[in-house]
């Protein structure tokens, strides 16, 4: 089954030659033939979505090795091509969410139990599912979470530090990135959402008028149930049933507990979050917005937009653990 490999050169920590040339060893070991069985390809930045498209038109199934950032371009292309090819992940970014929400995260993080050989053979011949892409505006589509407020304006700066030529050489790794995100939270602490106007259909009704009080520090909307690197935003969530979850969260504090549950697992307790599940959303968006989809930065893609409406624009199918 032909497969292509689309890796990001940057992923963990500039890590991109030596993952192009253990997966060249491995596809050897494996039998693959290099450009007839499987090829390997750098993303470009801003270019990934078109790289993916054309892979598609030629492969079976296209991976995506790097973070949510690439897997949510790779989707978008592989979406927007429609040829039914198969998605895979090898996660290597700070979260991998989407990565955890297919059991591929775990078995990635076993190297010595699964062995690496054998996680690369089950993305070139293990079975595959069905996975909701999403839309907003009907131009940006993710296949995890995007979400405005606090950690939008977190992840806009951050973005804004990893282009500074001088910053750029120092943010690598996963502490020294998780570190900066931290000092960066801290700094934009107080930031709060005003009351934000919304409308939903769901499975119950169509069209139900809904509103989100002032001081929120921010809104989740995701289609799987952890976020920022495993931390459990929602339970009873499936990436495959047409719906999603739409998620305020109320301060500042109960953020930082949420992100510290992946960590310390007794903390989820005392955040209380209240969920609702939708197959369509629209809500007002305050003005100078940060918008950040799948942990990258998208605020200059619906630049100018004064409302963000969210549907699921279709599927993909996905390369999962069972």
């Amino acid at each position: 089954m032909p497969i292509k490999f689309l890796i990001n050169p940057i992923a963990r920590a500039q890590g991109g030659p030596r993952l192009w040339n253990g997966l060249n060893e491995m596809c050897a070991r494996l039998g693959y033939v290099a450009q007839k069985d499987y090829s390997l390809e750098w993303t470009r930045s801003g270019q990934t979505i078109e790289q993916a498209r054309r892979a598609a038109a030629a492969w079976d199934r296209v991976v995506a090795v790097g973070g949510d950032g690439t897997v949510r371009a790779v989707a978008e292309g592989l979406f927007k091509a429609g040829t039914g090819a198969a998605l895979g992940v090898i996660p290597q970014g700070t979260g991998n969410d989407f990565a955890r929400a297919l059991g591929l995260f775990q078995l990635w993080a076993r190297p010595r139990t699964v062995g690496v050989e054998s996680f690369v053979e089950r993305l070139i011949t293990g079975p595959t599912t069905r996975v909701d892409v999403l839309s907003a505006n009907e131009r940006l589509f993710f296949v995890s979470y995007c979400g405005i407020g606090w950690d939008a304006r977190v992840c806009h700066s951050y973005t804004r530090l990893r282009r500074h030529r001088t910053l750029r050489a120092l943010l690598r790794g996963r502490l020294i990135n998780e570190s900066a995100y931290a000092v960066l939270a801290l700094r934009y602490w107080g930031t709060r959402l005003p009351g934000v106007d919304l409308e939903y259909d769901s499975p119950e009704a169509r069209g139900t008028p809904g509103h989100i009080a002032p001081g929120a520090s921010a809104i989740i909307v995701s289609n799987v149930s952890s976020y920022a690197g495993g931390a459990p935003l929602t339970s009873g969530s499936f990436y495959h049933d047409g719906q999603f979850e739409v998620t305020p969260i109320p301060r500042p504090l109960v953020f930082a507990l949420l992100v510290l549950s992946r960590y310390w697992p007794h903390l989820r307790q005392f955040c209380t979050l209240e969920s609702q599940r939708v197959t369509r959303i629209q809500l007002s968006l305050p003005s100078g917005f940060a918008l950040q989809a799948d942990g990258d930065d998208v605020t200059h893609l619906l630049a100018g937009d004064t409302r963000l409406s969210i549907e699921v624009a279709g599927q993909i199918s996905v390369v999962y653990a069972p």
